[in-house]
């Protein structure tokens, strides 16, 4: 599960109003529908024939992010939302694929499903990774490291743990072992 945190240009009332969102918005601006790119080679041909006056290490440079941020949001990944206006931070998971759509003002919204955890959470609470939430200069961003990691899961609902999914994997593989057991002791006194 990657962890993500998005910061979007939100009002006090946007801010108050959070849970009441099912998609977040993505910061992809000036993009068409990302649906169709199925690669960074097409994310880059793409940007080229957007931007043909750029040189091809910016082409590359921002294809690579966009890809990476494009590509990497998943299913039930975790979104942190911070909410600096009332010093709060919003959780929740991606909850269906990407949505492609133009507003009202013939603008490019790029979003996702988003089902929101119960909170919002005191940016304090996060103690020393409370900077995590403070680098609104990048939009969209992974957290990797550990204790920022470890301060989130705890505000999640559930304890995530990455080796459930295998769980039933280690139940055959033991059930299997137990059976060879018996098979051995009650096929060899024959």
């Amino acid at each position: 599960m990657t962890m993500w945190v998005l910061h979007e240009p939100l009002t006090l009332e946007d801010e108050q109003r959070i849970y009441d969102r099912t998609h977040l918005t993505l910061p992809f601006d000036n993009l068409p529908d990302l649906s169709l790119v199925r690669s960074n080679v097409e994310c880059q041909h793409l940007l080229r024939a957007l931007y043909p006056y750029y040189p091809p290490e910016t082409i590359a440079l921002k294809a690579d992010r966009i890809w990476q941020h494009f590509s990497g949001l998943q299913l039930d990944d975790t979104v942190a939302v911070p909410l600096p206006l009332t010093g709060k931070v919003a959780l929740g998971k991606i909850s269906g694929p990407y949505v492609y759509k133009v507003d009202e003002s013939n603008e490019d919204v790029h979003q996702i499903p988003v089902t929101w955890y119960p909170g919002p959470h005191l940016i304090q609470s996060f103690g020393r990774n409370r900077s995590m939430f403070r680098n609104n200069t990048v939009p969209l961003y992974t957290i990797n490291d550990q204790p920022s990691r470890r301060s989130i899961q705890e505000k999640l609902p559930y304890k995530y743990n990455r080796f459930v999914r295998f769980k039933w994997v280690w139940v055959i593989i033991f059930i299997l072992a137990v059976v060879r057991t018996y098979s051995h002791l009650f096929g060899s006194g024959q």
